[in-house]
């Protein structure tokens, strides 16, 4: 006997897997966020 089983999930899960793996999805925009390297100035 096998022992296989099936999760259920929602449309917001299904999403945010979706987004985190990368499946049926592209990348919109890039923010960079920069902070200033205090130790450069040593």
């Amino acid at each position: 006997m096998l022992s296989k089983r099936i999760v259920l999930i929602d449309g917001h899960q299904l999403t945010r897997l979706m987004i985190r793996f990368d499946i049926g999805c592209r990348v919109e925009e890039v923010v960079y966020i920069k902070k200033l390297d205090e130790d450069f100035f040593d």
